[in-house]
């Protein structure tokens, strides 16, 4: 337990409080209703108008990295798979 102590205060953290999320309710940061786009917002994760407690800002490159990330693992084990390197 020290271990984890020592590294949060080593990287910074725990020793500031995060701000709580916010939600937007702002329309025009939500695309198709469920895609939230800021440029002007730092964060990559950001609450969601409701339900479910955070979605991706996509106006972060990262975002899209994360978002992607799921369909190029399936898609080269489909790929893989094809040519039996998979079995």
């Amino acid at each position: 337990m020290k271990w984890y102590a020592a590294t949060r205060a080593r990287l910074g953290r725990g020793t500031r409080r995060e701000a709580p999320m916010l939600r937007d309710r702002n329309p025009d940061h939500w695309k198709l209703l469920v895609f939230y786009f800021n440029p002007e917002s730092p964060r990559l994760f950001v609450a969601k108008r409701t339900g479910a407690p955070a979605t991706l800002n996509f106006a972060r490159p990262m975002a899209w990295v994360i978002a992607a990330t799921p369909f190029a693992v399936g898609i080269a084990g489909a790929v893989l798979s094809h040519f039996r390197v998979l079995r």
